[in-house]
């Protein structure tokens, strides 16, 4: 048995890189002293440290934040330095659970406003430990270099009175090749923010059945095409589109039909349609209008694709 499990335990320790020890000196009932010696290693690191990280940092702002929100005499100072150091006269914004976004842009609102609000905090004893250090600092200037380029694409992505998902695989092409790119310039955080988000888009959109979703509706997108199906799917994707085309036929022709017949007896007078006049609506921002400002829009229409 002795042998045994100092086989098992030498085995253990080999998967440890680092090593701490604890001693302690004990007597047994028949005073004989002992000593025993525990060896503490991890074998496994599953500590989320970007996240841990994250949460730090903006646990601080929510802090600071609330600190303004609560005290009206350092809004009236921000607002003095804002006009004083020609910053934008723009108020702190706090993050809510029920507001998408609201973590990033609470961050961004703040490293905007870093000069007036080191002032304001630094000159309040009580307040001066809620101002964030260089490694809070270092963690948000990552998350708003990760996270920023992808703002602007989730409300368009989200639209609920257009089509959006023909875009979903452009759009994903677009992450991968430039903007969760990795880039020189990244910090471990922001390089480490840009592969997990895009390592999880990649998971949710592998299954079989979406991926021949998405690629039908980028094949009936004008814009798209076949620029973003992979080669050993094209021809299979084109077979159902033709197929599904001369179902809908099909059943387009049927219906019309029946209703050829009777379009005498249902249809109105001249002038009942012209009194009934167009229903005009105010034309909102889609998908199409967002990209069409934007410098990506080429990315997308042109994808430069691998040799």
């Amino acid at each position: 048995m002795y042998t045994e499990c100092r086989e098992k335990a030498q085995q253990e320790i080999q998967n440890g890189q680092f090593f701490a020890t604890t001693s302690d000196l004990w007597s047994s009932r028949t005073s004989e002293p002992y000593m025993s010696l525990t060896i503490h290693f991890i074998h496994k690191w599953k500590l989320q440290m970007p996240k841990t990280l994250v949460l730090i940092a903006v646990s601080i702002l929510k802090k600071m934040v609330s600190a303004f929100s609560f005290s009206w005499k350092k809004k009236r100072e921000l607002a003095r330095l804002q006009t004083e150091m020609r910053l934008p006269p723009h108020k702190l914004i706090t993050d809510s659970p029920t507001r998408w976004g609201s973590k990033l842009a609470m961050i961004e609102r703040v490293l905007e406003q870093e000069k007036a609000i080191s002032e304001i905090l630094k000159a309040d004893k009580k307040t001066r430990c809620l101002y964030p250090g260089y490694n809070e600092k270092d963690v948000m200037e990552s998350v708003v270099k990760a996270l920023g380029p992808l703002r602007d694409f989730t409300d368009a992505l989200s639209g609920e009175d257009y089509v959006s998902v023909s875009y979903v695989k452009p759009v994903l092409h677009l992450f991968k090749e430039h903007l969760l790119k990795a880039d020189d310039d990244d910090t471990d955080l922001s390089g480490e923010m840009k592969m997990t988000i895009l390592n999880y888009l990649t998971d949710k959109y592998k299954d079989p059945k979406t991926d021949e979703l998405l690629d039908m509706a980028s094949l009936v997108d004008p814009r798209f095409k076949t620029k973003y199906i992979d080669s050993d799917n094209l021809e299979k994707i084109q077979a159902r589109a033709v197929s599904e085309l001369e179902s809908l036929l099909t059943v387009t022709v049927q219906a019309q039909c029946p209703a050829a017949s009777s379009s005498t007896s249902t249809s109105q007078s001249p002038e009942a349609e012209e009194n009934q006049g167009p229903h005009q609506k105010k034309a909102k921002k889609t998908l199409a209008s967002f990209l069409k400002t934007s410098a990506l829009a080429h990315l997308l229409l042109h994808p430069q694709k691998k040799q």
